[in-house]
């Protein structure tokens, strides 16, 4: 798992 990315380029964690 990357860095703290924005929950937008997280394919796992997909919260709306």
């Amino acid at each position: 798992m990357p860095k703290h990315l924005p929950h937008d380029a997280s394919p796992k964690s997909a919260n709306p």
